[in-house]
């Protein structure tokens, strides 16, 4: 990235897409943690494995927190719930996360809740993950309830701080969540680029989102 010129960098799960890290974007953990809570609900209790079974169908339009959300909801204990991460400790940091990690000085947040950007070479606690970290599984926030919530007041005033009159990179972020988003819009930075990966397109939040940014005044 010749001539980087950003005060801060947002990043989320198309970062850890590309091998050898390989994790999947949101819709597709959605889809692999449907096995591993279909085999959990079934041992758990007959009203979290209907709940499930009734849910099967409309998989493909959840968000994985809404999903989640369904499972707690039935019935199903907080750790089993977490436990659909924990595969991500065992991941490997990729060129995107070593490219970050070699970027000049800048605030850099991530929606990942992986620590594969510290295992590139970002220094402890030198990047704030807005929806928690899978090496505390208490920090995840895994439902759609805890979105709704938002963030916590700290990590919102980081945010803001990190993006209020700012020139901010973003790269690899749906912006389809609840709080992260509508926060980066609320405290209008300088300047907001959002890159996406090849092939793909800015989701109608995004759009509309930006589109108000614009209207403000906010370059791209």
């Amino acid at each position: 990235m010749g001539g980087f010129d950003f005060n801060t960098v947002i990043t989320g799960s198309g970062i850890p897409k590309d091998p050898p890290s390989s994790l999947p974007l949101g819709d597709e953990l959605a889809v692999m943690a449907w096995a591993r809570l279909l085999d959990a609900a079934a041992r758990i209790a007959p009203t979290v494995g209907n709940t499930v079974a009734e849910v099967e169908p409309r998989l493909l339009d959840l968000r994985l927190e809404q999903l989640l959300e369904l499972c707690v909801g039935a019935g199903m204990d907080v750790d089993s719930v977490e436990s659909v991460y924990a595969f991500m400790a065992d991941a490997e940091p990729n060129k995107n996360h070593q490219l970050m990690a070699s970027l000049p000085p800048h605030v850099h947040l991530t929606l990942n809740i992986d620590t594969l950007l510290e295992g590139a070479g970002f220094a402890p606690y030198a990047v704030a993950h807005l929806h928690g970290r899978v090496d505390r599984p208490r920090s995840v926030m895994t439902t759609v309830s805890q979105y709704l919530e938002g963030l916590e007041p700290a990590l919102e005033e980081q945010l803001v701080r990190a993006t209020r009159g700012r020139s901010v990179l973003v790269v690899g972020y749906s912006g389809r969540d609840f709080d992260v988003f509508p926060t980066i819009v609320r405290a209008v930075p300088r300047r907001l680029r959002w890159l996406v990966r090849p092939g793909s397109r800015l989701s109608p939040e995004v759009e509309a989102g930006l589109t108000q940014l614009r209207a403000s005044g906010v370059r791209g």
